[in-house]
């Protein structure tokens, strides 16, 4: 590399990271998009350590712990690390911030033919990238789109929202040029709320809402219990609560540096929850299903029930085994169980000519 011209420099670069990037997803090199946000393509957090220092040790160089977060795609990364020993100009830092804002709505494969849309909301301290397989597993009749809140992913440079409110005005002005025709919502833990709250201010403000709910591993607001301020909490203490959870790997909580920069993002998230507060009115129109995991202290099954309140349609409760992060680890059962309930609402078919079948799984436990 020390020997290249600039232009062999990043040939060489880009054929080197995707190869890395590949060994560390276990992928072949040929399916990776150059332009296609890493996260998307399946890199957490303690993957995204994995190939910094795999290129730390290749490169022969330190990285910033913050260098994925900061440059999400092979074009990114490729550019960035190549200009690395080329003369600049004015002060440049390794974690030059960039003021753009990005989208809110991430969709993984777009369906412009799909008869619906899906819009799921992620957990607190989660992303877009946690439906990046729900496509697949949906088949093309239903358009994911991932709601992407600042802080995070590709928007890691922008500040996250602290509040619901201000979460909703942005988020409202936000999604509805994205909506095309009939839309369901899904929302796990934080973003249950979030959907939930949606749907409420749309049918506030005489607009269209949801024709489906879906609400995760949330309690019903009849039976919301006000726990702990987490987003308060001292360093220690933030960090213990966040391993009593689950949900971040060990060596994610041990790298300080990323710490540094994955804290403030989760004190914004569980202050939204925290700070939020229920307020009586209407109850809404379309029906709810509720999941559960059967081993999740945070939502119990009967917590999860309570959404029934919330609306004049119909509630059904599907349960799950697995604790409070059951969407990621019975995704399959969960995508199957969204699906067959869009089947049986009659707002997708069981499947049309040419479509391949999607991959169902059954989930374990039964509506109650």
């Amino acid at each position: 590399l020390a020997q290249a011209d600039r232009e062999q420099r990043r040939r060489l670069l880009a054929g080197h990271l995707r190869d890395q990037l590949a060994g560390v997803l276990g992928i072949c090199a040929a399916e990776l998009e150059p332009r296609t946000p890493l996260p998307m393509m399946g890199l957490d957090s303690l993957m995204g350590t994995e190939l910094r220092r795999r290129l730390e040790r290749s490169l022969g160089r330190p990285l910033s712990p913050t260098l994925i977060l900061r440059h999400p795609t092979l074009d990114a990364l490729t550019a960035y690390i190549a200009d690395l020993d080329e003369p600049v100009s004015g002060d440049m830092s390794m974690d030059t911030r960039s003021t753009a804002p990005g989208a809110w709505v991430v969709v993984p494969r777009p369906e412009p033919g799909a008869r619906l849309q899906l819009v799921c909301f992620h957990y607190a301290g989660g992303g877009a990238s946690m439906y990046r397989d729900w496509p697949a597993l949906l088949g093309p009749q239903v358009e994911v789109c991932a709601v992407q809140l600042p802080g995070r992913e590709e928007r890691i440079d922008e500040p996250a929202l602290t509040r619901m409110e201000p979460l909703l005005d942005a988020l409202v002005a936000a999604l509805l040029p994205r909506l095309r025709g009939p839309f369901v919502c899904f929302g796990h833990s934080m973003g249950a709320l979030v959907a939930v709250e949606l749907a409420r201010r749309l049918a506030a403000e005489g607009r269209p809402g949801p024709a489906h709910l879906f609400v995760s591993g949330c309690p019903g607001p009849a039976a919301y219990v006000p726990g702990e301020a987490l987003h308060g909490l001292g360093d220690a203490e933030f960090r213990a609560a966040l391993r009593r959870h689950g949900g971040t790997p060990e060596a994610v909580l041990q790298d300080e540096a990323l710490m540094a920069l994955l804290v403030p993002l989760l004190r914004a998230d569980f202050g939204v929850a925290e700070r939020w507060a229920y307020r009586s009115g209407p109850a809404l129109g379309c029906s709810i299903t509720g999941f559960a995991g059967e081993a999740d202290p945070i939502a119990v099954p009967e917590q999860v029930r309570a959404f029934a309140a919330e609306t004049t349609g119909r509630f059904d409760l599907r349960c799950f085994s697995g604790d409070h992060f059951f969407v990621n680890s019975a995704r399959a059962a969960v995508v199957a169980a969204v699906r067959a309930e869009l089947v049986r609402s009659g707002l997708i078919g069981e499947g049309l000519p040419g479509e391949p079948a999607p991959r169902l799984h059954h989930e374990r436990g039964a509506r109650v």
